[in-house]
């Protein structure tokens, strides 16, 4: 699927318009070969990645960085949070 960028568009509205939130930033970028999210220009047209990844969902081998990077946070954080309580 394509899309002709608007004036006032962003990569984070366009995720989030077409996938329900803005987890796609990154993949929209890739398939485009945008360098900087924050540059993007009317009359672009952008190719949109086909399925969305599930919010939180991870696929070996190709799944949401985020995701993944949001899943060790939370247990580190967790982790140092109960052992080191009192000390």
């Amino acid at each position: 699927m394509t899309y002709t960028v608007q004036s006032g568009d962003s990569l984070s509205e366009i995720s989030q318009k077409f996938y329900g939130d803005f987890s796609q930033v990154a993949a929209i970028a890739a398939a485009n070969h945008i360098s900087n999210v924050d540059v993007i220009f009317p009359g672009q047209v952008l190719q949109l990645p086909d399925a969305p990844m599930v919010k939180g969902q991870v696929h070996a081998g190709g799944g949401n960085i985020w995701s993944s990077v949001l899943l060790v946070a939370l247990a580190v954080g967790t982790y140092f949070y109960y052992n080191n309580k009192g000390k």
